[in-house]
């Protein structure tokens, strides 16, 4: 699907919230339809500006924003360019791309050791999380989904019907989609993976799981079995 372009005197945050609607589905990493729509929306108003200036200025802002991430890089697990790594997201929802840091060498010469990162099974450290839910990953109660995810949801459950190839184990509904990103909220204030920066970030990539477990009658990580009694019947996996 072509990515939309701003109409008129369209907003930055309605064209943002219409184009990551349109195209969503056809990204795989979180956070990276918003950074192109959000490309698309700067180019486009980086065009209209004649001063000569005020043009530079923007395309070393934009420069700088944008810096590492490889917005062409569609369903690819590394949004970043080569030399770059995605550590986590920035509070904009973007990939945060980093350069790749290359091993250090040790006071005798070898290799030197770095942390390891811990699991995503790490307890969060601030139970409260960012609008989640109390209790555990199967409560939805507290957690709210706002209008402007519940869109970004409308527009995942009609591009994954709209496709018969998506389709074969069942279609996806907007009830069952809205469940699984409650959980999401609710199981990040349990616990969550150190990269991930808010509760929305690992509710919609719960989201993105569940639709590939509805379309493959499998989940990609075996070990995401907590969704399977909110799947259409007749699927390989449903309770």
């Amino acid at each position: 699907m072509p990515i939309p372009k701003p109409e008129g005197r369209e907003t930055e945050d309605k064209y943002i919230s219409r184009c990551i609607s349109d195209i969503a589905n056809e990204y795989d990493v979180e956070g990276q339809a918003y950074a192109v729509c959000k490309s698309t929306y700067d180019k486009d108003k980086m065009s209209k500006i004649t001063d000569t200036m005020s043009k530079v200025m923007s395309r070393v802002a934009y420069d700088t924003k944008f810096r590492g991430i490889n917005l062409l890089a569609k369903g690819k697990d590394d949004p970043c360019w080569d030399g770059y790594e995605m550590i986590g997201m920035k509070d904009d929802g973007t990939p945060n791309c980093v350069p790749v840091k290359l091993a250090e060498v040790g006071p005798k010469g070898g290799i030197k050791e770095s942390d390891k990162a811990p699991k995503s099974g790490t307890p969060n450290k601030d139970p409260k999380g960012e609008g989640s839910a109390k209790g555990d990953a199967s409560s939805t109660r507290g957690a709210k989904v706002t209008a402007e995810q519940e869109k970004t949801l409308e527009g995942k459950v009609k591009d994954f019907n709209e496709k018969d190839s998506n389709t074969k184990n069942g279609n996806a509904t907007l009830g069952a989609l809205k469940s699984v990103f409650q959980r999401g909220l609710g199981a990040f204030n349990t616990s969550h993976s150190p990269l991930v920066k808010s509760a929305s970030q690992w509710a919609f990539a719960r989201v993105n799981a569940f639709l590939y477990l509805l379309k493959n009658g499998r989940p990609e990580n075996p070990k995401y079995d907590t969704d399977y009694d909110l799947l259409p019947k007749g699927h390989p996996k449903s309770k």
